[in-house]
């Protein structure tokens, strides 16, 4: 059966087009072109193999720029083995012509999106174009949960959705902070308070498959301080 790796765990083919849909990116829209040329970036944090973001770049004419960050050096190699195989074979350019013509787009644009595996600390990723979001959240302690959120409200500028495995620890607008947290007049944006759960197939599920947690992301106009919380 076919399968995606994500860091230590397995999320097949078919969950990564159920998550890619439950984010609006598998259907063409116009928003999602500027001039014929696609204008999203999807975001892989903690790519593992590198699948899902290969897998995003293949079958999603909407995304210009697929990233993948990966901390272990093992994992990477083999994302990167991986891609290179894809590319040297002609793999990449057939498939990716195959999904424009299927959308009934023109396929000169192509050419333009890229794949970008990069091995490193994801919180010294820059993220401000990026416009979809994946969190490999199961294997993520709460602090670093903590962090994640302050960097995507930071640093954000473009994102639209965010997709996790588990719920973050949002903050509370209007609230008053602690010193050590972000100050909201420096957060970008806003995580939404009420994501929404679609059940994503996985490798050690059956059936009805693991709740993954979308969030919509939008501008911050706020400029009081604020209280980590979590979702209830």
């Amino acid at each position: 059966m076919s399968y995606l790796w994500f860091s230590w765990c397995l999320v097949f083919a078919t969950g990564a087009r159920q998550l890619f849909n439950h984010m609006g990116l598998s259907a063409p829209k116009s928003r999602n072109i500027d001039n014929g040329i696609p204008k999203l970036q999807f975001f892989d944090l903690g790519s593992g193999g590198g699948r899902l973001v290969l897998q995003s770049h293949l079958e999603l004419p909407s995304v210009c720029r697929s990233v993948g960050i990966e901390l272990s050096p093992t994992r990477h190699e083999i994302a990167m083995r991986r891609m290179n195989k894809l590319v040297v074979s002609g793999t990449v350019d057939r498939i990716r012509e195959l999904a424009y013509k299927s959308w009934g787009w023109e396929t000169g644009s192509c050419s333009s999106s890229v794949i970008d595996l990069i091995e490193g600390d994801l919180f010294e990723l820059d993220i401000t174009k990026a416009t979809h979001m994946y969190l490999l959240s199961l294997c993520f302690s709460e602090s670093m949960l903590e962090r994640i959120v302050d960097k995507i409200e930071t640093e954000g500028f473009s994102l639209q959705i965010v997709a996790s495995l588990r719920l973050l620890p949002l903050r509370k607008s209007g609230d008053r902070s602690e010193e050590k947290d972000t100050p909201d007049n420096l957060r970008v944006v806003r995580l939404g308070e009420n994501p929404w759960m679609e059940f994503i197939e996985m490798s050690w599920t059956r059936g009805d498959g693991c709740p993954v947690y979308f969030y919509s992301v939008k501008k911050s106009n706020t400029k009081q301080g604020v209280d980590r919380r979590r979702i209830q």
